[in-house]
């Protein structure tokens, strides 16, 4: 009997049911889920699309860092799995968002931002023009020190945010 098309990539990728699996964090605060009866302790999450997609093809390691499976959606998690895994995707990927941008200049060919952020005030140093990226109108920094720095759309900025952003990309 062939396999659907569905089958085979629930096979192929090792999808796990997400509607099943348990989770927790334990006493140590580290994450402890259970997929078809089997508990996992220290448990890590990775976004395969933390770009792209950051709810979508979860990966779940063991505390060996080996792969239990993937969890091809959040949304069809319980509610509580949800909530618990996207608080700690969002804790281990956090990319503060830039609302403003105050002033842009170089010192020799180094970039620097004077910018607000939703985390507060912040002065991005970058190592060249190669750490900022333009996804359509979504724009990711990285500065000297591999820190992540996000505009989600750069037209939603203030006029002058706007004009600064629009130079350089």
């Amino acid at each position: 009997m062939a396999l659907t098309q569905r089958e085979h990539l629930i096979s192929e990728l090792n999808l796990l049911p997400a509607h099943e699996i348990q989770a927790r964090l334990n006493p140590m605060k580290e994450l402890e889920v259970t997929v078809n009866g089997q508990v996992y302790e220290n448990v890590r999450l990775v976004r395969s699309f933390p770009l792209s997609d950051e709810r979508r093809f979860i990966v779940l390691l063991d505390s060996e860092g080996e792969e239990i499976g993937i969890i091809e959606s959040l949304d069809a998690c319980h509610p509580e799995v949800q909530q618990l895994f996207t608080q700690l995707l969002n804790d281990t990927y956090l990319v503060p968002v830039v609302t403003k941008i105050n002033s842009l200049s170089y010192a020799g060919l180094v970039p620097i931002w004077d910018v607000e952020t939703d985390r507060g005030p912040r002065r991005i140093e970058m190592r060249s023009r190669r750490d900022l990226t333009a996804i359509g109108t979504r724009i990711l920094f990285r500065d000297a020190d591999g820190n992540r720095y996000q505009i989600p759309d750069y037209t939603k900025l203030d006029l002058r945010s706007r004009r600064i952003v629009e130079q350089e990309i």
